[in-house]
Protein backbone atom coordinates (compact mmCIF):
# COMPACT_ATOMS: atom_id res chain seq x y z
CA UNK A 1 0.00 0.00 0.00
CA UNK A 2 1.54 3.08 -0.86
CA UNK A 3 1.97 6.53 0.75
CA UNK A 4 -1.72 8.15 2.10
CA UNK A 5 -3.65 4.85 0.26
CA UNK A 6 -4.19 3.58 4.10
CA UNK A 7 -6.63 6.59 5.22
CA UNK A 8 -9.38 7.00 2.53
CA UNK A 9 -6.99 10.51 1.35
CA UNK A 10 -4.44 11.28 -0.86
CA UNK A 11 -1.45 12.85 0.68
CA UNK A 12 0.49 15.16 -1.62
CA UNK A 13 2.04 13.51 -4.29
CA UNK A 14 0.37 10.32 -4.40
CA UNK A 15 -1.96 8.74 -6.87
CA UNK A 16 -4.85 6.37 -6.58
CA UNK A 17 -7.96 4.78 -8.40
CA UNK A 18 -10.85 6.78 -6.42
CA UNK A 19 -13.16 4.00 -4.44
CA UNK A 20 -16.70 4.75 -3.22
CA UNK A 21 -17.23 5.33 0.38
CA UNK A 22 -18.01 2.72 2.88
CA UNK A 23 -21.19 1.24 2.66
CA UNK A 24 -23.63 -0.66 5.12
CA UNK A 25 -25.17 -3.71 4.73
CA UNK A 26 -28.09 -2.88 2.76
CA UNK A 27 -26.92 -0.54 0.42
CA UNK A 28 -27.04 2.27 3.05
CA UNK A 29 -24.62 5.00 3.35
CA UNK A 30 -22.38 6.24 6.25
CA UNK A 31 -23.48 9.44 7.05
CA UNK A 32 -20.88 12.24 7.06
CA UNK A 33 -20.30 13.13 10.16
CA UNK A 34 -19.57 9.34 11.25
CA UNK A 35 -16.59 9.35 8.56
CA UNK A 36 -15.73 12.99 9.31
CA UNK A 37 -15.25 11.41 12.95
CA UNK A 38 -13.36 8.60 12.00
CA UNK A 39 -10.92 10.09 9.88
CA UNK A 40 -10.28 12.49 12.78
CA UNK A 41 -9.84 9.99 15.21
CA UNK A 42 -7.40 7.58 12.50
CA UNK A 43 -5.54 11.50 12.44
CA UNK A 44 -5.16 11.45 15.84
CA UNK A 45 -4.30 7.73 16.51
CA UNK A 46 -1.45 8.14 13.54
CA UNK A 47 -0.19 11.30 14.69
CA UNK A 48 -0.34 10.26 18.76
CA UNK A 49 0.13 6.61 18.73
CA UNK A 50 2.01 5.83 15.49
CA UNK A 51 -1.03 3.32 14.58
CA UNK A 52 -1.68 2.08 11.37
CA UNK A 53 -5.14 1.99 9.78
CA UNK A 54 -5.48 -1.80 10.66
CA UNK A 55 -4.39 -0.60 13.87
CA UNK A 56 -6.85 1.54 14.55
CA UNK A 57 -9.65 -0.15 12.31
CA UNK A 58 -9.02 -3.08 14.99
CA UNK A 59 -9.06 -1.24 18.18
CA UNK A 60 -12.31 -1.18 20.48
CA UNK A 61 -13.62 2.52 20.93
CA UNK A 62 -12.44 1.69 24.58
CA UNK A 63 -8.91 1.10 23.38
CA UNK A 64 -8.78 4.33 21.45
CA UNK A 65 -9.81 6.05 24.60
CA UNK A 66 -7.98 4.50 26.99
CA UNK A 67 -5.17 5.06 24.63
CA UNK A 68 -5.65 8.86 23.96
CA UNK A 69 -6.53 9.82 27.76
CA UNK A 70 -3.82 11.41 29.85
CA UNK A 71 -1.98 9.40 32.18
CA UNK A 72 -3.38 9.30 35.93
CA UNK A 73 -1.49 11.37 38.10
CA UNK A 74 0.44 9.51 40.63
CA UNK A 75 -0.59 8.62 44.01
CA UNK A 76 0.68 10.64 46.46
CA UNK A 77 4.55 8.78 48.00
CA UNK A 78 3.74 7.73 51.54
CA UNK A 79 5.27 10.05 54.76
CA UNK A 80 8.25 9.27 56.84
CA UNK A 81 5.66 8.02 59.71
CA UNK A 82 3.61 5.99 57.73
CA UNK A 83 6.86 4.42 56.21
CA UNK A 84 8.33 3.75 59.86
CA UNK A 85 4.39 2.00 60.36
CA UNK A 86 5.24 -0.13 57.77
CA UNK A 87 8.85 -0.91 58.80
CA UNK A 88 7.84 -1.19 62.35
CA UNK A 89 4.93 -3.66 61.26
CA UNK A 90 6.70 -6.08 58.98
CA UNK A 91 9.84 -5.93 61.68
CA UNK A 92 7.10 -7.80 63.91
CA UNK A 93 5.90 -9.63 61.62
Amino acid sequence: MGRGQGWGFDLPGTRRTPTPGPSLKGGGKLSGTFAAGALRLASLAAVHLHWTPRTFWGATPSELAASLAQPLPADTPPTRAEIAALIERDAHG
